[in-house]
């Protein structure tokens, strides 16, 4: 992934997130290539995140009409959001909680999964999202799905539940 290190190639990453005209397939690749870059280093995050990769990815969330998109952006999310409270705060700003939320009701097992674990790893330490969330009422449906009958939502589901260490 060295190439995709680049500012520009980050740039690039991110305006296919944001673009209109990206189609799905896009998208996906963009938020895997995020998702993979996040997990190099911390400067890497961060410097992900200084060229607007969480407002691109919780428009993904938002604005997807595709399952697949939803998922590669929710975990995305979630790599980005790990063990930095600043990144954490950064989803929330962007209306990425409400959004990872709203993906929850999805009838799609793969963002169900994703969304819960990109949740938990948003709210670990951060007692603000961690309001937000409860305020919400998301208790509810995190424990519908840890009755899932797939074990990835279950898992994801646990991973969510307040004072669990994220994936």
């Amino acid at each position: 992934m060295a190439a995709a290190q680049e500012p520009a190639d980050i740039a690039a990453l991110v305006r296919a997130l944001r673009a209109r005209g990206s189609s799905a397939v896009e998208r996906v690749r963009a938020a895997r290539q995020l998702s993979q870059i996040s997990t190099e280093t911390p400067e890497l995050r961060t410097a992900l995140v200084a060229a607007g990769a969480i407002p691109g990815l919780v428009r993904c969330l938002r604005a997807a009409n595709s399952p697949t998109v939803q998922a590669a952006a929710a975990e995305a999310l979630g790599v980005l959001a790990n063990g930095s409270a600043a990144h954490q705060t950064a989803v929330a700003a962007a209306g990425g909680v409400q959004a990872l939320l709203d993906c929850l009701r999805s009838s799609s097992s793969a963002v169900q999964a994703a969304t819960a674990r990109a949740l938990g790893t948003v709210a670990w330490t951060h007692r603000d999202n961690q309001a937000a969330i409860l305020a919400t009422g998301a208790v509810p449906c995190l424990v519908r799905l840890l009755g899932s009958t797939s074990s990835e939502v279950q898992e994801g589901a646990a991973a969510a539940a307040p004072g669990r260490q994220p994936f």
